[in-house]
Formats: C-alpha cells, structure tokens, sequence
C-alpha cells in the first residue's frame, strides 16, 4: 500500500524537525559543553555516559525525521517551492549527520574511556562550527 502524505505535512515535519535541532545544537555548543569544564574528575565518566544516553534519546529521533523528511523532499519536492532549495537542504543533513558520526560520536567515545579529557572538551566548541552554520543553512534552504 503507497504512503500518500501531503507534501505540506512532510514539509512541516521536516521544519519542526529543523527548528529543534537547531534549538538544541546552539544550546549545546553555547551551555552545555563549556560547563564539562566544571564536572569533577572524579564524576566525570559518568557523567558523560548519563550525558550520551540522556542525549541520544533527545536528539535521534528528530534528526532521523530531519533525515527521513529531507530525502523524501528532495525527492518529492512541493511543486510550489524551488526543487533545488531542498537538494541543498539534504547535502546540509547529509553534513551535520557526517559530522555527528565521524567527529562527535567519537570524541564523546574517548571521554566515556576517560581519555583526553581536556583536550576533547575544548575540541567540542570548535568541532560544531558545522553544525552552529549548517543548521541555520538547513532552516533557510527548508523555509
């Protein structure tokens, strides 16, 4: 049985998707991150692995929407609204997923080992750049 959506529903989807994880990527880079510097060394490993659980439940299934609704309207675009504006929008997902996975992941990785604590927790602020810029690039390539 074909799913049939309303272009305007994905594309809503996709948006609330957007605006959440942008919401949640600047508070990250500008709260949460910088306060790692005033967990003790003790607490810290733990910490961290209540941080990427706590996380991961926040943020993967809004990013696996931000996905899912990307492709679809890259693919399937409104016909109302520019074709190209949305094949922009899934290069920038595209982006923000291979900077999650292949950078972030494994840094907070290394801090769950307890290795290279300061050096990964000054390196956060700096590796998210891509994400401070590509998710308001997503929001205006999206509305």
């Amino acid at each position: 049985m074909p799913i049939d959506l309303e272009p305007s529903a994905i594309l809503a989807l996709c948006l609330v998707s957007t605006f959440y994880m942008t919401g949640v990527i600047w508070f990250v880079q500008l709260v949460h991150y910088p306060a790692y510097h005033f967990v003790g060394a003790a607490e810290f490993i733990d910490y961290q692995s209540r941080h990427v659980v706590a996380t991961t439940v926040c943020v993967f299934p809004p990013m696996l929407c931000e996905l899912v609704t990307s492709v679809w309207l890259a693919f399937v675009p409104p016909p109302e609204l520019p074709a190209g504006w949305f094949a922009v929008g899934l290069a920038l997902v595209i982006g923000n997923w291979l900077s999650t996975f292949l950078v972030q992941v494994p840094c907070h990785q290394r801090l769950e080992r307890g290795t290279t604590r300061g050096q990964s927790i000054g390196w956060f602020p700096r590796t998210g750049y891509e994400s401070l810029c590509g998710r308001p690039g997503r929001l205006a390539a999206v509305c």
